[in-house]
């Protein structure tokens, strides 16, 4: 019985062996593109997009949530998700009021309409996600979480 190996990871672009098809930063790239690619062809139909879908993602589960918070946790420009936020008001997806924590924030909200566009958008996405991980074990996909936090907690002291 052979045994493969798995290529050395070299992180150093400079270095002789560096090879980025196995940086986990290229992959990760791959990945991330490919989804949203995929994603954003499933939600087109629906007139939503990526970008969308993240802050429903957020407020779905921290709601009301402030343009700072999605902009922290979908890592969208504040200037970017201002103008989104401002663009699914005028779409009906989610009201805004001033914070009653802070008269300098901004609170956003799912709006009823919002609440039904998510559920269509989450049917799309959760299609997407199946696909992506039919035939990765729940360990796995674990680790995944565990060590790409680790790299964002990195990145992001």
């Amino acid at each position: 019985m052979s045994k493969t190996t798995e290529p050395k990871v070299s992180l150093d672009p400079t270095k002789d062996d560096f090879d980025y098809q196995t940086s986990p930063f290229y992959n990760l790239a791959r990945v991330i593109s490919l989804y949203h690619q995929r994603l954003d062809a499933a939600l087109k139909p629906v007139g939503m997009d990526v970008a969308r879908w993240r802050i429903l993602t957020i407020l779905e589960k921290h709601e009301p949530a402030t343009v700072t918070r999605l902009s922290t946790e979908t890592m969208i420009r504040i200037s970017t998700i201002a103008k989104l936020v401002q663009r699914m008001t005028a779409e009906g997806l989610v009201d805004t009021r001033p914070s009653t924590e802070d008269a300098r924030s901004t609170d956003v909200f799912l709006t009823e309409l919002g609440r039904e566009k998510m559920e269509v958008v989450f049917q799309k996405a959760r299609a997407i996600a199946i696909q992506a991980c039919h035939d990765i074990e729940t360990d796995d996909l674990h680790a995944v979480n565990v060590i790409t936090r680790k790299i964002f907690s990195n990145l992001n002291p």
